[in-house]
C-alpha cells in the first residue's frame, strides 16, 4: 500500500539519494568539528606566538639603549665608583635592628641608643623572636645580648611576646680574649 516498495521507480531513488546524502552530511560535520576546534586552538597559538613577537621586536629595539647603560655602568665600575650598598658592618645599629625585626616578620616597638649598644623591645611570636637573636649573632658584625627578658603580651586583637633586650656589639679583642669553657 504506501509500503515504499510499491512505491514507483523515481520517488524510491529520490528517498533512497536524500537519505544518503543527509547520512553524508552528518557524517561530514562529525568529521569536520573536531578539525574546527583543533583550527580554533591553533589559532590562538598563532595569536599568542604574534604577541610573543611582537614582545621580542619592542625588546630588541630598546637593546641598543641597555647595552649603552651597561657600557656606563662598567666605566663606573672600574672607575671606582661601586654601585653596592655600603657594608652591613658599618650601618647604624638602629637601622640594623630595624631591618632585621622586619625580615623576622617582627615589630620593633621601643628602641634607646646606648654610648656601646642599644635597649630594645621587639613584639611577635616565640620562632620570629628566635630567628632574630640567631640573625644578629651572626657575623659579621655579632651582637651580644647583655640581658634578655621574653614576656607574654596581649591586646584586644592579638596576643604574642614581648622581648626586651640590651645589646652591644661584641668587641673582637674581648671575644678573643675568652678561654675556651672547660669540661
Amino acid at each position: 500500500m504506501n509500503h515504499p516498495g510499491n512505491w514507483p521507480l523515481l520517488p524510491r531513488v529520490a528517498v533512497l539519494t536524500l537519505a544518503s546524502l543527509c547520512c553524508a552530511g552528518a557524517g561530514l560535520v562529525l568529521h569536520a568539528q573536531p578539525l574546527s576546534t583543533a583550527r580554533s586552538g591553533h589559532e590562538n597559538q598563532l595569536q599568542a606566538i604574534k604577541a610573543e613577537f611582537h614582545d621580542a621586536l619592542q625588546r630588541s629595539a630598546s637593546l641598543p639603549k641597555l647595552q649603552a647603560r651597561s657600557e656606563q655602568l662598567s666605566a663606573r665600575l672600574q672607575a671606582g665608583a661601586t654601585l653596592a650598598p655600603e657594608d652591613p658592618a658599618n650601618e647604624p645599629l638602629q637601622v640594623r635592628l630595624g631591618a632585621t625585626a622586619e625580615q623576622c616578620g617582627l615589630t620593633l616597638e621601643a628602641f634607646r641608643p646606648l654610648t656601646d649598644g642599644a635597649e630594645l623591645g621587639v613584639a611577635g611570636d616565640y620562632a620570629a623572636l628566635l630567628l632574630f637573636v640567631a640573625e644578629l649573632s651572626q657575623p659579621p658584625q655579632p651582637l651580644l645580648f647583655e640581658s634578655l627578658d621574653i614576656s607574654a603580651q596581649r591586646t584586644a586583637t592579638q596576643q604574642g611576646l614581648l622581648m626586651k633586650a640590651s645589646v652591644r656589639y661584641q668587641s673582637l679583642s674581648a671575644a678573643s680574649n675568652q678561654e675556651p669553657a672547660q669540661p
